[in-house]
């Protein structure tokens, strides 16, 4: 059962690891897409 247990928690971490990329591309994704409605937000004066 070590075996087993040892996969899993490889298995886990590289899920973990693997989801925080695609959520860091989702929200960059969605920032560039909606760019046009972003830049009075972060550009005020």
């Amino acid at each position: 059962m070590p075996l087993k247990k040892t996969i899993l928690r490889i298995h886990s971490w590289l899920g973990l690891m693997s989801g925080l990329v695609v959520f860091i591309l989702g929200i960059t994704g969605c920032i560039y897409a909606f760019i046009d409605e972003v830049k009075p937000i972060a550009y005020r004066q």
